[in-house]
């Protein structure tokens, strides 16, 4: 047979994977938790924030503390709502649950849009 090509350079799937469970869960306790983040993605770009689900419905951001990337530790903490990450870049961050009450939903979510470079075509965020 001849070889056919794949008629793409890349592969965007629609099902997040992370430390290879698929739309992962994970019960914290009231504290700080430190994540380091790698984006392993053969082409995708993600834009990372925690959302938090208030009493009418509504989604509001929730800030986090960035500490560190490809190039180490950062020199001050940086606090921000959100973080895009190309495919092989680190992230080294803290996110504190103390300030949730018990039973609060808290997502980490990927509102980029795809493809990255032109924001016309926006995937749903995963929850």
């Amino acid at each position: 047979g001849q070889f056919v090509p794949f008629p793409s350079d890349d592969f965007t799937g629609t099902v997040a994977v992370v430390n290879g469970v698929v739309n992962p869960y994970l019960k914290v306790s009231p504290t700080f938790y430190r994540f380091r983040i790698l984006n392993s993605a053969n082409s995708r770009t993600w834009t990372l924030n925690f959302v938090k689900v208030v009493m009418d419905g509504s989604i509001v951001d929730v800030p986090f503390l960035v500490i560190g990337s490809d190039q180490g530790f950062l020199a001050h903490p940086q606090e921000v709502t959100s973080v895009s990450l190309s495919p092989g870049e680190r992230l080294d961050m803290i996110f504190d649950f103390s300030q949730f009450s018990s039973g609060d939903k808290v997502w980490l979510t990927n509102p980029a849009p795809f493809p990255f470079s032109n924001g016309q075509t926006r995937l749903p965020p995963y929850y």
